[in-house]
């Protein structure tokens, strides 16, 4: 599989916090979008998001 360099596991666009959905990772590439900030903690906690190393 090609990796995006540019592709971004989290981030702010049209006001909602865009992520993917790792949870679906290798299998698909899903996005998620909250405007709420419950909904990303509750994202955090189900491990849509995960820590990002550099």
């Amino acid at each position: 599989m090609d990796v995006n360099p540019s592709l971004r596991t989290v981030e702010w666009k049209n006001n909602k916090v865009v992520m993917i959905d790792q949870t679906k990772l290798p299998n698909q590439l899903v996005f998620v979008e909250y405007d709420d900030y419950n909904q990303v903690a509750d994202a955090i906690r189900n491990l849509i998001v995960k820590e990002h190393q550099l």
